[in-house]
């Protein structure tokens, strides 16, 4: 019983660790969401500035002896969106 509800509260936490954003731009709306080292070219889009998520760095801590969810969190889902890139962002002044 203690392994089944430990099972389903893993699975729980890796559900819900990412969001995604939509943002408006003059080209219509873009849907970002976030990211990891494994499927960053896949998934990272570049007029977008992300951040790496505090809450999913806290979950690889603390699940760090599960060796799955810190793996999870790192390759899948460690950054997420945060804003379009503005023309500092770019460099262009």
């Amino acid at each position: 019983m203690k392994k089944l509800i430990v099972f389903a509260f893993s699975i729980l936490l890796l559900s819900s660790c990412s969001h995604q954003e939509t943002f408006k731009t003059e080209s219509g709306p873009v849907i970002a969401e976030g990211y990891g080292i494994a499927n960053e070219e896949a998934k990272k889009i570049p007029t977008v500035v992300y951040s790496i998520s505090a809450v999913n760095v806290i979950l690889a801590i603390l699940f760090c002896e599960t060796i799955v969810v810190p793996i999870y969190v790192v390759g899948w889902e460690l950054y997420e969106p945060d804003r379009l890139k503005t023309d500092q962002d770019k460099g262009v002044h």
